[in-house]
């Protein structure tokens, strides 16, 4: 009897040990509407995750991070904001349209997956870490409308203070305005050889003083859009998007072109051209009212969205602050951690 007693005393023992072996330490707890404990685990899994990605972190700002996270999932859903799954697919979708944007082309659900894999562990974590940034935005844009309702507008001296700073960024590069006599290239030798002579007869007549330039649009452009503006293109500079339209020996040509120079034949990837310069302009930084053809608005205007667009990420973090500021004042947190 004493025998079999100590066989089942040692088996409890043993059990007891694994089980604890199995149950994580608790690193934390939050209760604003239930009690949650954050593990030891999941406190150092997530540190893993920052060092892995080259942040040095502290253990107590990651738990208290993990604090927060809590406090927004309990008090959106005593609050009643939600977001839903079709939300989140919604979301993912989005993320995968921008990626796709930025790469250029459209990819496989494979392809994204293993993108999203490479910075968010899993498919399902970067969907979580997606819904609950999504919950954060609509949380705190309800609860505290009060503070982003009062973003303030920039002011006539921050704008001007934050343009002589940076005015630098508002410079236009060196540019030629080009007139066209434009050929489209067919791909087929024979008859782009015919295209080819007959510009470069025109060339001639023009250097020879037979025709003008504008008479020579007239008679062979095939660019309708220019032909009634004297073949006018408009302004060029030396960028990489214009060197591969129009290629390296053309951009090379006519960014040493001067106002009134004509020059031809040139070949470009797509047509064949006689070109006048009518401008050569020089580097030039934009005053406040200046347009930046880009965007279609002002230069100080250009400031001001930056500007209101910073003022409102500054209250929204002041709301996030102040929402979380509420949230651990009614809420029991108990760190454990030491």
């Amino acid at each position: 009897m004493k025998k079999t007693l100590s066989v089942i005393c040692i088996l409890l023992v043993v059990m007891m040990t694994l089980s604890a072996a199995t149950i994580s330490s608790p690193a934390a707890t939050v209760n604003l509407t239930k009690n949650k404990v954050i593990t030891m685990d999941q406190l150092n899994k997530e540190v893993e995750f920052y060092t892995s990605n080259g942040v040095s972190v502290q253990q107590i700002d990651v738990l208290n991070s993990l604090i927060d996270e809590i406090l927004i999932e309990q008090g959106a859903a005593r609050d009643g904001y939600t977001v839903s799954d079709s939300d989140v697919e919604q979301l993912y979708a989005q993320q995968k349209a921008s990626v796709e944007s930025q790469v250029g082309r459209t990819l496989t659900d494979e392809e994204f997956e293993a993108v999203v894999s490479e910075s968010y562990g899993t498919v399902d974590e970067y969907k979580s870490y997606l819904k609950l940034q999504y919950l954060t935005q609509i949380y705190v844009s309800g609860a505290k409308a009060d503070v982003l309702n009062n973003v303030a507008e920039p002011t006539e001296k921050e704008i001007k203070t934050w343009y002589r700073q940076n005015s630098s960024n508002f410079t236009l590069p060196e540019r030629v305005r080009l007139s066209l006599i434009a050929m489209e290239k067919t791909g087929d030798s024979s008859t782009d050889s015919q295209k080819l002579a007959t510009l470069q007869s025109c060339y001639n007549d023009i250097k020879s003083g037979k025709i003008s330039f504008e008479k020579g649009v007239q008679l062979y452009t095939e660019d309708t859009a220019s032909l009634s503006v004297g073949g006018d293109w408009g302004f060029m500079a030396d960028t990489s998007t214009t060197r591969t339209n129009m290629g390296n020996e053309f951009v090379e040509s006519v960014m040493l072109m001067d106002a009134g120079d004509i020059e031809g034949v040139f070949e470009t990837p797509y047509l064949y051209a006689i070109v006048k310069c009518t401008v050569h302009a020089n580097p030039t930084v934009l005053s406040l009212d200046d347009t930046i053809e880009e965007y279609g608005i002002t230069v100080r205007e250009y400031i001001r969205q930056g500007l209101l667009y910073q003022n409102s990420q500054y209250a929204f973090l002041n709301a996030y602050n102040e929402l979380l500021a509420d949230l651990r004042n009614q809420a029991k947190i108990n760190i454990i951690l030491k």
